[in-house]
């Protein structure tokens, strides 16, 4: 999913999460891409752990590993989006630059104070004190929400903003000619 919106659509993902995202380049596309490979290495991961590990035979330690890895990921993604949220919410530091967010209401989503951070909860939990049904459940239900919610936004923009930036900036190169 996240790969289908950087490189085949010229980075729609910048546009979406950006209010002036910098040109698509090599460059920008690398810096996103970086992104990418720590999803796919998570999913890779815990595909392995989901389809290879058997409670019989797998050790506490490796199921540690696993948990232990998940929390710091989504820890360093959630305080890294936490950081620009507060960075756009609050003090408007990033006002005009290509640093601004289109939208600063959905970026919390994916802050600790949303999916990333109900991943580091439970993956936490689990690691010190082992599967507990309710953590697991609660901290479920509040990713997925959170996960809708970036959907919603995502498919808000690409019916109503984007058209309406590429007629904005078709007008403006029928403007320049």
């Amino acid at each position: 999913c996240t790969l289908a919106l950087w490189w085949p659509f010229q980075g729609l993902a910048e546009q979406w999460i950006w209010a002036n995202p910098p040109p698509y380049t090599w460059y920008t596309h690398i810096h996103m891409a970086w992104f990418w490979v720590g999803c796919v290495g998570l999913c890779f991961l815990n595909g392995n752990a989901l389809f290879l590990f058997e409670e019989s035979t797998t050790s506490d330690e490796a199921y540690t590993v696993i948990f232990n890895t998940n929390t710091v990921m989504h820890g360093l993604w959630g305080l890294f989006n936490s950081h620009f949220a507060y960075r756009n919410a609050f003090t408007k530091h990033d006002k005009g630059t290509s640093a601004e967010w289109r939208n600063g209401i959905f970026f919390p989503f994916f802050s600790v104070l949303g999916c990333c951070g109900s991943a580091v909860v439970r993956n936490l939990y689990t690691s010190f004190y082992g599967v507990n049904d309710v953590v697991i459940r609660v901290t479920w239900v509040w990713e997925w929400l959170s996960l809708v919610f970036e959907l919603g936004d995502l498919i808000y923009f690409v019916i109503v903003d984007h058209p309406a930036k590429a007629q904005q900036k078709a007008r403006g190169a029928y403007q320049e000619i």
